[in-house]
């Protein structure tokens, strides 16, 4: 596993746990509040979801090799190195997920959580 690859998976399994406070306690008490920010977070979570499945999926199917070598002829692009589709897949999921973690914890910090 790749140190960029380490570190994806480490922040998306922070975001992970970070959600589950939020849902069980919007789930014990169930205020208008609490409901609205579970809402919102489980929002955050698809998102999420969304982010790491393109991770997996960049790293079982990756856009190299002959696939892109046909897809840049049909296009008429010049020839020159493929491109490391997992590499930016990781890059972008990671700033996104780092993002989502920082919502989670804004939303934890919450005097209504309290």
């Amino acid at each position: 596993m790749s140190a960029a690859a380490l570190l994806f998976w480490c922040v998306a399994a922070a975001k992970v746990l970070l959600s589950a406070p939020i849902q069980i306690r919007a789930a014990q008490a169930r205020t208008p509040e609490r409901l609205r920010e579970a809402r919102s977070q489980r929002k955050d979570d698809w998102l999420a979801m969304v982010v790491m499945v393109l991770a997996l999926l960049s790293d079982n199917y990756p856009l190299t090799g002959w696939a892109y070598l046909q897809i840049r002829d049909a296009m008429g692009q010049p020839s020159g190195q493929t491109p490391n589709l997992a590499g930016w897949v990781y890059l972008v999921g990671t700033v996104t997920l780092a993002w989502l973690v920082q919502r989670s914890l804004r939303r934890l910090g919450t005097p209504s959580h309290r």
